[in-house]
């Protein structure tokens, strides 16, 4: 068996840049896979030359950015690939301002664009049937309160669930979080209800017949709409701004 090689030790100046990259130096270099545990902080400082005080620091660190987890009372583990802690922080920072979540937008298409042929290609008889229950589901929400988001947003992530891509699923349920938690909600009032209940019934239809270039550009269309209400939004509050 190969011996566990050692943390390199490092000068107190450079400790506070270098702290982090040596803990991830560690991991790699000694190949340690999701549920292994780390040496303990005692272990880590005698190492490093340094305090168990900046130790446990920058162990936090990097549980904050999701690489590693700590149990109570048994120690610190290196944790499985995991988007969180970044989309947590992009969840928040969609809150405020309209050209970021333009572009957000934006890559929410083509991310739905480029997948929708892997999801044809995946889909399966039950997942159609949540699909046509959604867009019925929708129909009645927009004839009776003409507001449906949370339907909406299910439909969309029900179309790329068969694909089985754990990353993609996230990313989508990011985008939907930005949504539900907007502070301007005009940027989900949507013009005509109705109409918007038949465009996803249009996607519905392409993607069931197996079209991926219909189901693409209607995709496209949908966020068009998406992208000018947006658009709408940030002229408006530009110019209420400016006459304050």
């Amino acid at each position: 068996m190969q011996p566990i090689q050692r943390i390199k030790p490092f000068d107190v100046p450079t400790m506070h840049v270098e702290l982090q990259e040596r803990f991830k130096e560690y991991i790699l270099v000694n190949k340690l896979q999701p549920g292994d545990p780390l040496p303990t902080e005692a272990q880590l400082a005698e190492q490093l030359g340094v305090s168990r005080a900046a130790v446990r620091e920058g162990l936090r660190s990097l549980e904050s950015l999701g690489v590693i987890y700590s149990r109570r009372g048994e120690g610190r583990y290196v944790r499985g690939f995991n988007l969180d802690p970044i989309l947590q922080n992009l969840r928040y920072s969609m809150l405020f301002d309209t050209e970021d979540l333009r572009q957000m937008i934006e890559v929410r298409e083509q991310l739905e664009m480029g997948f929708v042929p892997a999801a044809i290609a995946a889909m399966d008889p039950a997942t159609l049937v949540e699909l046509h229950d959604l867009v019925d589901q929708m129909r009645q929400r927009a004839l009776a309160e003409g507001y449906f988001l949370d339907k909406d947003l299910e439909f969309h992530a029900a179309i790329y669930r068969p694909i089985n891509n754990q990353v993609l699923s996230k990313l989508l349920e990011v985008f939907c979080t930005i949504y539900k938690n907007l502070r301007d909600r005009s940027l989900l009032t949507m013009k005509n209800a109705v109409s918007e209940v038949g465009n996803h019934e249009a996607i519905l239809n392409a993607i069931e017949a197996r079209d991926v270039a219909l189901a693409r550009r209607l995709i496209r269309d949908h966020f068009s709409g998406i992208k000018e209400r947006i658009s709408a939004a940030r002229l408006v509050n530009t110019a209420g701004s400016k006459t304050k």
